[in-house]
């Protein structure tokens, strides 16, 4: 049985490669923890479009993890996600 999840996730915001970027901090709670990570993105963009902010956006992606453009840093660590490539360590656990 799933449970849900809250954690905290950062994410680098720049208009263009000349732009000084930063980072954005939102709250996701109540995440089912079988949820994948590319479907948590929705779930952020949902809620940010909500509150009158702009979405979280990739320059270039498959929308299937296939290209490697949602490789993410979690926890510090690069992780790619990909699905024609077997996993062979736990994404960390967010908290």
């Amino acid at each position: 049985m799933a449970k849900n999840i809250s954690f905290t996730i950062k994410f680098w915001r720049q208009n263009g490669p000349k732009d000084q970027g930063h980072f954005d901090t939102h709250e996701m709670h109540d995440i089912p923890d079988d949820t994948s990570f590319l479907e948590m993105l929705d779930i952020l963009n949902e809620e940010l479009i909500n509150e009158g902010k702009e979405p979280f956006v990739f320059d270039h992606d498959c929308r299937e993890g296939i290209c490697g453009m949602c490789s993410l840093y979690i926890s510090s660590r690069l992780v790619v996600i990909l699905r024609s490539v077997q996993v062979k360590h736990r994404m960390p656990t967010l908290s």
